[in-house]
């Protein structure tokens, strides 16, 4: 990914952002360059529709402002937003996101707000038709059966983990909404689902993020970002135990437990004895492997390092969600890995800003 390296480094430069209008097919209908004045783009790994964003556009006769459904702008229009750089050869753009209009605002002063969810967002209305989802269907299935019906062929999605299986049948109301059943059902299964920057729908395994490779270093210092906030929350209970039991319908009960066994974190049962989180039941989980690795998921996220930072500084438009990362800054002595919870990044100028978990090993 040449184009974002590019943009990475933080050099000076005039950014160039453009909207790209897509067909329901995904193809570009048409290109605008020159328009955009403002907005930005936030990935947030706690939402269900994990990217949103606004975007001010330059609209001086309105003939962008949508008057009639069947407008390139018009609300549920699938856009693409690219950042990009001016280079000998040209500007090179990439991707910041492929989102669905929901919400427009033009004016008399020649300007077009938009605001803007992922095309996850379409999946937030009702079945319309009772569903169900049979036993033993692995999870990967369940989400096209699921999501294939407003996003049309899952052919391009990146299906990336095929292993867990869906315990007992899983029967859905005609009211019951597509999107949280499908989330609710994967983090029962240790997956989380998501569409990344094109528009793609993606699942993958809840990482130990301890495991993740580290891909960005932000060090404190003049002239290399500045890390506004640094604080010390206590959101989280002290646990170091997590029990799953799994209870299919035409299956023995299974059980998988997670606890902390690396004796250097300070919630070591040695340390403070045994802290039982809330145990999780679900007829989903149809084995004793599954059901610890869901433990082990769900520990993980229960027990975030309650170190959390606030950046503000040159924007990484690479940068993503979910990410591990080095933050170094001298001052307060902080040099360590976090894990990106939520970023935002400005579509032409202005700052990037991100919050961050400290990681922590807890599996020895």
């Amino acid at each position: 990914m040449t184009d974002a390296i590019t943009l990475a480094q933080g050099e000076s430069h005039s950014p160039r952002a453009r909207l790209l209008v897509l067909t329901s097919s995904g193809a570009v209908a048409a290109t605008h360059t020159g328009i955009i004045t403002g907005g930005s783009v936030t990935y947030d790994r706690s939402r269900d529709v994990r990217r949103s964003g606004s975007v001010t556009l330059v609209d001086k006769v309105g003939t962008l402002t949508p008057t009639d459904p069947s407008d390139e702008l018009a609300l549920g229009a699938h856009i693409r937003l690219e950042r990009g750089i001016y280079t000998e050869a040209g500007t090179i753009y990439t991707s910041l996101g492929t989102f669905s209009v929901t919400a427009f605002d033009g004016n008399m002063d020649g300007k077009l707000e938009l605001s803007l969810q992922d095309t996850t967002d379409d999946l937030r209305q009702d079945m319309g038709t009772p569903l169900t989802i049979p036993a033993r269907t692995r999870g990967a299935q369940a989400l096209r059966l699921l999501w294939e019906p407003v996003l049309g062929s899952s052919d391009d999605w990146a299906l990336g983990d095929d292993s867990a299986v869906v315990g007992s049948p899983r029967t859905y109301a005609e009211d019951d909404e597509r999107l949280g059943s499908a989330v609710d059902l994967m983090s029962d299964l240790g997956l989380q689902a998501y569409a990344d920057r094109m528009g793609v729908p993606v699942l993958s395994p809840l990482a130990d993020p301890t495991t993740i490779e580290t891909t960005h270093t932000f060090v404190q210092g003049p002239d290399t970002g500045l890390a506004v906030s640094l604080s010390r929350s206590g959101e989280f209970r002290r646990v170091n135990r997590q029990v799953v039991v799994g209870e299919p319908a035409d299956g023995p009960v299974v059980r998988g437990e997670a606890t902390i066994t690396d004796p250097a974190h300070p919630w070591h049962q040695d340390r403070i004895g045994i802290r039982t989180a809330p145990i999780h039941r679900s007829a989903a989980i149809a084995s004793r492997y599954q059901a610890r690795r869901v433990a082990q998921a769900m520990l993980l996220e229960r027990i975030r390092w309650s170190d959390a930072v606030g950046w503000t500084g040159v924007p990484d438009i690479t940068l993503e969600a979910g990410d591990a990362v080095s933050i170094v800054e001298p001052q307060t002595q902080t040099a360590a890995r976090y894990r990106i919870e939520r970023v935002t990044l400005p579509i032409v100028t202005g700052a990037m800003s991100f919050t961050a978990s400290r990681i922590t090993q807890v599996y020895a």
